[in-house]
């Protein structure tokens, strides 16, 4: 049996504190479930050209009881997108006065809370 550290403590800490958190993280994970991921098998390297399908704008008529129904000829449209940039969109909207951090509540756009304990 390996002797108990301080080192061995904080690690096995570590260890249960995240198998505790990692089902309440994973239960609020949302953007994975919005992605279109009819494509995941296509893989693409920078500077590669993908194709990306636009769905077509369809119009809702109002119709009256026994009037016709206007038919609509919808085509998918198409985005050829090249892969050689990177972009990043940070919401932050708000900071401290010391501008090192948002407000309590505000999160950042890139998935995690960036929030700290003083």
């Amino acid at each position: 049996m390996p002797a108990i550290t301080s080192t061995n403590v904080a690690s096995a800490i570590v260890k249960l504190v995240a198998a505790d958190a990692l089902p309440a993280l994973v239960s609020n994970l949302v953007l994975g479930n919005l992605v279109n991921r009819d494509y995941e098998p296509t893989l693409a390297q920078a500077g590669d050209t993908v194709n990306v399908p636009i769905p077509p704008a369809l119009v809702a008529n109002n119709i009256a009881e026994g009037g016709t129904v206007t038919t609509q000829n919808p085509n998918l449209g198409n985005a050829q997108i090249v892969l050689n940039t990177h972009v990043e969109a940070d919401s932050r909207c708000h900071q401290d006065p010391g501008g090192s951090r948002p407000p309590e509540g505000v999160h950042a756009a890139r998935g995690y809370s960036d929030r700290r304990e003083n």
